[in-house]
């Protein structure tokens, strides 16, 4: 009965440890990302080989961080690129195209899961839209959009890692 008792408590700990692992931070990381008072390019991708680069922006704050983030997704033009990581300005972004996200998912590969609120598109800018992260680590972001130029959907996917 002992031996019973003390593997019981040995597995609740462990399965408090393991949700604690997956639970939230209520406060983000300060000091690894603060805020600021522009636009930070964090990805770029292409959503097919043929296409131009489609830019991921986090808005007021220099990485992703745990609990809600508003990101804006630009479609660039080839006479204006930046690297990521790099202040979002009109100077450094060349003329962006602002395409219409029509949906949002964001999962994290190396846990298996997505987040545990739905991302959500913004009701003023349409390329804007915002995800809740639960935890830090590396997330992958897949925006689906409509391309003004062809007027068909298309859908990016960029890594994004969170603080």
């Amino acid at each position: 009965m002992y031996m019973k008792n003390r593997l019981f408590l040995l597995a609740a700990t462990l399965g408090l440890l393991t949700l604690n692992a997956c639970g939230s931070e209520d406060t983000p990381n300060e000091e690894a990302c603060p805020t600021i008072d522009a636009e930070m390019h964090l990805a770029q991708t292409k959503s097919n080989p043929d296409s131009l680069p489609v830019m991921l922006h986090i808005a007021d704050r220099k990485c992703a961080v745990t609990g809600p983030n508003v990101f804006r997704l630009y479609r660039m033009n080839m006479d204006g690129m930046h690297a990521p990581g790099a202040y979002a300005t009109q100077s450094t972004m060349g003329t962006p195209s602002l395409p219409e996200v029509s949906a949002v998912r964001a999962s994290m590969p190396s846990m298996g899961h997505g987040t545990a609120k739905a991302p959500t598109l913004s009701s003023e800018r349409t390329h804007e839209f915002t995800i809740d992260f639960q935890m830090p680590g590396s997330w992958q972001i897949e925006v689906d959009f409509v391309d003004a130029s062809t007027t068909t959907t298309q859908t990016a996917v960029m890594d994004v890692d969170v603080h």
